[in-house]
């Protein structure tokens, strides 16, 4: 899981503050083990800032902090929890080609199928991004198989893009003035900035599945025209079967769990515990490797540039707590529910009322935001999504609607 955050058109100082704030949710709640930015400007000149950590530490660069000017037209950022390569500020995202510039949230399945013959990435989604950039995404996407929201700049174009599968978020809003576009991959990390800054916009909507829409960015001080939008699906789902042979003889399109819940239970927690002790590791080694890259000598800052202020990790969050205050009636009573619907706690408790799927467990109101919705009426529980054959049992439930 990543978290994607930006925005587009007609910068000002207090929509970069909005901004930040929308990438270190995006950070902090979706992906923490690095953070980047790509910063075009008006003439598509364009500064790509990567560090591993979170976003309150990638803020404290005098380089980030000093990228977004009068002249920036787009800014695309990243928070990375990394599924498919190294974590490693190379890996980081966005990625950068000759006609695009792009994050992915996601995790494809077919990357070995995407590179060309004598091509190599360290990720899914720098391969992703480079077969987009070669073939355009009417091309790129049908060949995608997996798990996507992309949000990407075209040079060429001069638009910003995005298209999702249904298994990943992408929320978007526009300035009550219509000349700012922002997006985050979760809709309270926009309004919670909005609230924070005072910053006025209209309602933010979710992008819908399998639709590509592409916004031309305006001159400055311009609204933002319509979208063009097409519909973009990817590479048809795998069917899966699991044969039973000897007693059996035959295939089934439903296999029963092999392990029970408690085994599934059991086996879950060890993987938490080990996924504890990787990113402990991973923070350590993320701290040796800034110091290690800042060493190398990077761009100074000039002696007379004032660098802008930066909370501290304490004070963030008791911004946030704050805000977050205020709205608690509305967050804590709502969730999602199947196709991109928001359902507050009675109807979600309508909608979850069949159990799991997959174990028969009851649905867990504080995990709401973790099961995965196969049908109008059916779900998979976020312990079943969270063991280690949580992407098979997704797949079979889907494809067969259990």
């Amino acid at each position: 899981m990543c978290g994607l955050a930006g925005m587009a058109g007609d910068i000002t100082l207090a929509a970069e503050k909005v901004f930040r704030d929308v990438l270190t949710f995006n950070s902090i709640y979706r992906g923490r083990h690095s953070t980047g930015m790509a910063v075009v400007q008006r003439d598509n000149s364009t500064k790509l800032i990567k560090q591993l950590g979170n976003a309150i530490d990638f803020f404290e660069r005098n380089d980030a902090l000093q990228a977004i000017n009068a002249q920036t037209k787009v800014v695309i950022g990243h928070g990375r929890h990394a599924t498919r390569g190294q974590i490693t500020r190379n890996n980081a995202h966005p990625f950068l080609f000759d006609n695009i510039v792009g994050a992915h949230n996601g995790t494809l399945d077919n990357k070995h199928d995407i590179e060309g013959k004598d091509e190599f990435f360290g990720t899914d989604s720098e391969a992703l991004f480079n077969l987009l950039d070669k073939e355009g995404a009417a091309k790129a996407v049908p060949k995608l198989k997996g798990a996507w929201a992309l949000t990407w700049f075209d040079y060429q174009q001069n638009t910003i893009n995005f298209v999702r599968n249904d298994k990943r978020p992408l929320w978007f809003a526009f300035s009550e003035d219509g000349k700012i576009l922002f997006w985050s991959s979760e809709v309270w990390m926009l309004e919670t900035a909005f609230y924070l800054h005072n910053f006025k916009y209209k309602a933010p909507f979710q992008i819908e599945v399998d639709k590509w829409l592409a916004w031309e960015v305006p001159a400055v001080n311009a609204t933002f025209p319509r979208a063009k939008m097409r519909k973009l699906e990817g590479a048809p789902e795998r069917n899966w079967n699991y044969n039973y042979s000897a007693t059996n003889r035959g295939s089934y399109s439903v296999a029963t769990p092999y392990w029970s819940v408690k085994q599934q239970r059991f086996i879950s927690k060890e993987a938490g515990e080990l996924e504890r002790q990787a990113e402990q590791k991973a923070k350590e080694e993320a701290r040796k490797s800034n110091e290690a890259e800042d060493a190398k000598g990077e761009e100074k800052p000039a002696s007379n540039i004032v660098t802008l202020p930066v909370p501290t990790t304490k004070g963030l969050f008791e911004t946030i707590a704050d805000a977050c205050k205020k709205k608690v009636e509305r967050f804590d009573n709502e969730a999602p529910g199947p196709d991109g619907t928001i359902l507050d706690r009675e109807g979600w408790n309508r909608a979850t009322h069949n159990k799991c799927a997959w174990c028969a467990s009851d649905a867990e109101w504080e995990h709401r935001d973790e099961i995965q919705w196969i049908s109008q009426d059916q779900f998979i529980c976020h312990e079943c999504l969270s063991g280690p054959d949580g992407d098979v049992i997704k797949n079979i439930a889907t494809s067969y609607g259990v």
